[in-house]
């Protein structure tokens, strides 16, 4: 099975991450994680953005309506687009064109239909999803939200891209210095070092 990595610092990146992604925006097939809906439940599972009962359910939803979950990957994968390239125009100081803009709302609006105002604590709201967390859709529409929380917080102005070529990884840096290169200095981080020192020696040969 593959394996994910949690290093964006907001579940919308981690899900932006589940893939390596070329300079032209295109999604790398042989860096690629989620190859059916069933990885994107383990994802989401894994990540804690759904329960491990949500989790049960949603696989017992996909075994009784396989086109369904088809369609729902269809859409998630499309979604993870549509994140990577609004994120990386963001990261890169950029502003966003207005169709990637209208990309990116009709994601969310699509993922938030099902969003309502709750009571909280202490005379406060809330926002949460109804009923609507027990069907195929669900993940989707969490990744939206969350995509959305993003967009519109103080953090966006944290985000960066991955500086080693080939990766495409996005991620918040709110390291204490702001000077976070590396969507992990155990990958991209290592590679990197080890190119470095790689170029040293051969030059001085």
């Amino acid at each position: 099975m593959p394996a994910f990595e949690y290093v964006g610092g907001s579940p919308a990146l981690d899900f932006v991450n589940t893939v390596t992604w070329f300079e032209d925006g295109s999604a790398d097939p042989q860096e690629e994680s989620v190859f059916a809906f069933e990885d994107i439940i383990r994802w989401a599972e894994l990540g804690e953005l759904v329960t491990k009962g949500e989790a049960r359910a949603m696989r017992r939803l996909a075994k009784d309506d396989p086109r369904r979950a088809e369609q729902e990957l269809a859409a998630a994968l499309n979604l993870r687009r549509t994140l990577r390239d609004l994120f990386s125009v963001v990261a890169g100081g950029k502003k966003p064109d207005t169709s990637l803009l209208n990309a990116f709302n009709r994601a969310v609006c699509s993922g938030m239909r099902s969003v309502e105002l709750a009571p909280g604590p202490a005379g406060t709201f809330t926002w949460r999803f109804g009923d609507c967390r027990d069907d195929l859709g669900t993940i989707y529409r969490l990744v939206a939200w969350e995509a959305a929380q993003l967009a519109t917080s103080d953090r966006l102005a944290a985000l960066r891209q991955c500086g080693r070529d080939g990766c495409g990884w996005i991620f918040l840096d709110e390291s204490r210095r702001h000077n976070r290169r590396w969507c992990s200095m155990e990958t991209c981080g290592a590679r990197e070092k080890a190119k470095r020192h790689y170029r040293k020696v051969k030059g001085g040969r």
